[in-house]
C-alpha cells in the first residue's frame, strides 16, 4: 500500500481462434476467418470453393449455399474433409458462412451421481478411468451431453467390457439400467 514507485505495462498477445477453409482436402489455397458473418461474394474467399474446413474447438460454423446467408445450410463443430462434403452434397457450393463462439457449457459433458442432480463432474474430450475421477467408479447415474459431443461408457476399467455410446442428448442411465452405477471407464469426444 503506497510503496509502489513504478510499474511496467505491456500488451499480451491475444490468440483469436480462426476457422480455416481449403480448396482441397486440407491443402492448397486457404483462408482463415474469425467469429463473424462472412459472405464470399465480397472477395474474402473464392465463392463455391470450400472443399474442407478446420474448426478449432469452441467454434461453430454454419455454411450457406447462397450469399447473404440464405439457401441450404450445414452446421459444423469439427473438422470436415472433402469426403464429408461430397457425402452431404455440399462440396464446393458454400457462398457465405457464420462463425460463432460456443458458450462454455456446450464444451463439456456433465456426469451426475443422481438423475441430473447431486454431485457432478464436468469433462472435456478425453479417455477417463472412472476410479481416477472425483465422481468415482460405478457412481454415474446420468450425463448431460451437449449437441456435437458423444460419450462412450465402458463397464470395465481401461475401456474394456460392454460399452454403450450416447451422443448429443442427455442420458438417464436408470432407464435401461445397463450402465446405471456400472461405468468404470468412459471416452468423451467431439463429433
Amino acid at each position: 500500500d503506497n510503496i509502489t514507485s513504478s510499474l511496467f505495462v505491456e500488451t499480451a498477445e491475444v490468440i483469436v481462434p480462426m476457422v480455416t477453409l481449403y480448396h482441397s482436402d486440407f491443402s492448397g489455397r486457404s483462408a482463415r476467418f474469425p467469429a463473424g458473418r462472412h459472405d464470399f461474394r465480397d472477395g474474402a474467399y473464392d465463392d463455391n470453393m470450400v472443399a474442407s474446413i478446420r474448426i478449432p474447438r469452441g467454434l461453430q460454423v454454419t455454411l450457406y449455399e447462397n450469399g447473404s446467408f440464405r439457401g441450404r445450410s450445414m452446421v459444423l463443430r469439427a473438422d470436415a474433409g472433402t469426403d464429408f462434403f461430397r457425402g452431404h452434397q455440399f462440396d464446393g457450393i458454400a457462398t457465405s458462412m457464420v462463425v460463432e463462439e460456443l458458450p462454455a457449457e456446450e464444451l463439456f459433458v456433465t456426469l451426475y451421481e443422481q438423475v441430473n442432480t447431486g454431485f457432478e463432474e464436468k469433462l472435456g474430450p478425453g479417455r477417463y478411468n472412472a476410479a481416477n475421477l472425483r465422481i468415482g467408479n460405478d457412481r454415474i447415474t446420468s450425463i448431460r451431453i451437449p449437441k456435437g459431443m458423444q460419450v462412450t461408457l465402458h463397464e470395465d476399467a481401461d475401456f474394456l467390457g460392454r460399452s454403450m455410446t450416447f451422443n448429443g442428448r442427455d442420458a438417464d442411465l436408470t432407464i435401461s439400467q445397463v450402465f446405471d452405477n456400472r461405468t468404470s471407464s468412459l471416452i468423451v469426444e467431439d463429433y
